[in-house]
């Protein structure tokens, strides 16, 4: 089974529709209508954290973003195609504020919202921390020299805290499961396509650093699968980043930055694409080429 079978419905949708036809909810054009120069537009917003973004830290330009080689793989394989990413990434934040992000841009972008939506999000909510985020937050606020002794005592000693049983989240597996299933309420029925695209596995080392990171992971993919399955409409898809990473016979590394065990490569945003645009084609004979392979 391709990477990209997990949490499929089945649907009639054909993404050539989904560029020309008139929206079911209103009977209007979905930002689709035709240009003067005879171009079809559509409309990719983007929802995610830092693994969204470029990382010039790493010599990943925004063009070579999974976002950007999703949106060029698009229009360089469908004639007379314009794609407008609407990339709303930020880094360190967690889903509930990325939510309150959507329903702000929501009342600009009207309804319909756009042809497809990606929701790239949880490892911010999933990584386990020596400290709650209310004691966090006191840290933050110590006279630079106290903060910066608490900060060294933790990061010597969070591998034993964690051990201990002593963990905290972000978001809790309640809410996320509720803030998510609730975000995808409302997206399928705002978009024509919605892809959510789950929590890449991490390496050894950061778990070695983190222990039960990597469990964590896999519990609220769980619940990103779940939500998927349960949407109230059948235009959800399950992008499982997850599974294609850990299939791949050239190990985590190649995907996922070696340093900080969660960030992902330029391969890493190659291969996103790709699983991307394959759920594409299967939703619809977009006519689209052979996907690159570049990233093997």
């Amino acid at each position: 089974m391709h990477p990209t079978d997990h949490g499929h419905r089945s649907s009639e949708l054909s993404l050539p529709e989904v560029l020309n036809r008139t929206h079911p909810l209103l009977g209007m054009s979905i930002d689709t209508g035709e240009r003067r120069s005879g171009q079809r537009e559509t409309l990719i917003r983007l929802y995610g954290d830092s693994l969204s973004m470029p990382r010039s830290t790493e010599g990943i330009h925004y063009l070579e973003t999974f976002a950007e080689r999703f949106r060029a793989q698009i229009e360089d394989t469908t004639p007379g195609c314009r794609v407008s990413i609407y990339n709303r990434s930020r880094g360190g934040v967690a889903i509930s504020t990325l939510l309150e992000d959507f329903r702000k841009d929501s009342f600009f972008f009207g309804m319909p919202g756009g042809s497809v939506m990606i929701l790239q999000a949880g490892i911010v909510d999933c990584a386990p921390r020596p400290l709650p985020p209310l004691i966090r937050r006191g840290v933050a606020m110590l006279p630079p020299r106290a903060k910066s002794r608490v900060i060294e005592f933790l990061h010597e000693h969070r591998a034993g805290i964690l051990r201990r049983g002593f963990g905290w989240r972000a978001t809790s597996l309640r809410t996320f499961a509720d803030v998510y299933s609730e975000w995808l309420s409302v997206a399928c029925r705002t978009f024509e396509l919605v892809y959510a695209v789950n929590i890449a596995p991490t390496n050894a080392a950061t778990e070695a650093r983190s222990p039960g990171f990597g469990r964590s992971v896999i519990q609220y993919n769980s619940l990103i699968k779940r939500a998927c399955q349960t949407a109230e409409s059948n235009n959800v898809r399950l992008i499982d980043v997850h599974a294609a990473i850990l299939g791949d016979e050239r190990g985590i590394n190649k995907f996922i930055n070696a340093n900080d065990g969660h960030h992902i490569t330029a391969a890493g945003h190659r291969l996103y694409a790709d699983l991307l645009v394959a759920t594409l084609r299967r939703d619809g004979a977009l006519g689209l080429g052979p996907l690159n392979e570049d990233y093997r």
